[in-house]
């Protein structure tokens, strides 16, 4: 666990589930703590002594288990928390994305998903980054769905958040 880490989960200690309370030792003994941690969207799972398994309910999948790659950086978990929702603008880079390292940015932007209001993006703690599309309701960028030109999707979510707004 990093100093990172640790300033995380303080700072989100009300959105971190008994589950993960009575796992401080497999918490502390991680390299790096999956951001999940500290998720209101996160659903924390321990088989057995040592096995940890993080259900996503945004995203409608696992975001993490024991010996995973940890999630560092969320689109979602940010707009959880914050209250406040994406930028339907199409030409704003998400936050997870602007967070990454360069050449990931630049793969990242090969993709309409890349600025799409409808695209929740993460980082690994390898920096690789992935996206889940909330209205294709499933993971796309980093799930082999990397070449999006077009998308009537995202056109969709730019007028519903454009008209909320």
């Amino acid at each position: 666990m990093t100093e990172e880490d640790r300033e995380m989960l303080k700072a989100g200690y009300r959105f971190i589930g008994p589950v993960l309370r009575g796992a401080v030792t497999l918490l502390e003994a991680m390299a790096r703590v999956p951001v999940c941690a500290a998720c209101p969207a996160a659903q924390w799972y321990r088989f057995g002594e040592d096995q940890l398994e993080c259900h996503c309910s945004e995203f409608r999948s696992i975001m993490y288990a024991t010996g995973g790659k940890p999630v560092i950086d969320c689109d979602t978990r940010r707009y959880l928390i914050s209250g406040e929702l994406p930028d339907p603008d199409p030409d704003v880079t998400r936050p997870a994305v602007l967070r990454a390292p360069t050449d990931q940015r630049k793969v990242a932007q090969r993709s309409l998903c890349e600025s799409c209001p409808a695209s929740r993006w993460y980082r690994f703690a390898d920096d690789s980054l992935g996206s889940y599309c909330t209205q294709y309701r499933g993971k796309m960028f980093g799930a082999g769905k990397n070449d999006i030109e077009g998308c009537d999707g995202r056109e969709d979510e730019i007028a519903r958040i454009g008209s909320d707004g």
